[in-house]
């Protein structure tokens, strides 16, 4: 799992959710790379305007192997979507192994919610 942290500008954070959700532009673009498995999208309800999304990928070879190949374009992306936000995080990058029960990854996820910690 590869996960961000973004800070989305005000008034943006639809075109972001349509960008970098589940079936959004960055999804598709992955989708066309051997060992992609899909992509979450968190919205914290704290912090209006912060998201966490996750990309999940059979191994870190094969993410690494995608963006070298389509470098050019993932640049491209990256750029346009830059817009949209006004800070980005790479949070790192995870091996799973949790005991909760996810849904099924099978090139697409889901968009949901998180609350702030009490």
């Amino acid at each position: 799992m590869i996960l961000w942290e973004f800070h989305v500008k005000p008034g943006r954070e639809e075109r972001f959710e349509q960008a970098c959700g589940p079936e959004g532009d960055w999804a598709r673009f992955f989708g066309q790379g051997s060992g992609y498995l899909g992509t979450e999208l968190d919205r914290d309800l704290q912090k209006k305007g912060r998201y966490l999304p996750a990309d999940y990928w059979t191994s870190q070879t094969a993410y690494e192997s995608f963006r070298e190949q389509r470098l050019e374009e993932y640049r491209a992306l990256d750029q346009k979507c830059g817009a949209l936000t006004e800070r980005e995080t790479a949070l790192g990058t995870f091996l799973c192994r949790g005991t909760v029960q996810r849904p099924a990854r099978t090139r697409t996820a889901s968009l949901s919610v998180m609350g702030g910690m009490q």
